[in-house]
């Protein structure tokens, strides 16, 4: 079994760490991860909601479907700043793990 709580956002290369979950594992093994909805990061970004407590600046230069730098809002700044980490839409993670060869059995929201 591997586990993998938030870490793959904040790796450059998940690939290489999805491809190692796969080398590592037994044939019936399972990888347990989570990781933060792309969704929320990119409204937050572009739209300037942010989750549960109104808006902040916006940032109209984020596309969903590309790999960015993650931002997040800072209230003693009042403003969006680049955290370590990736944000990535949600099918670049999942095609990371059919690359390697593992499949899907559940996707919780």
């Amino acid at each position: 079994m591997v586990v993998s709580r938030l870490t793959l956002a904040v790796l450059p290369d998940i690939e290489a760490a999805i491809a190692e979950f796969a080398r590592v594992l037994s044939t019936d093994g399972v990888v347990v991860t989570s990781l933060d909805h792309p969704f929320t990061q990119y409204l937050s970004t572009v739209h300037g909601k942010k989750p549960m407590s109104g808006t902040v600046p916006k940032r109209r230069d984020v596309d969903y479907f590309e790999t960015s730098g993650r931002l997040v809002y800072r209230e003693d700044v009042d403003e969006l700043v680049e955290t370590d980490g990736y944000r990535r839409p949600l099918n670049t993670v999942t095609d990371a793990f059919f690359d390697a060869g593992l499949c899907l059995t559940a996707v919780e929201e």
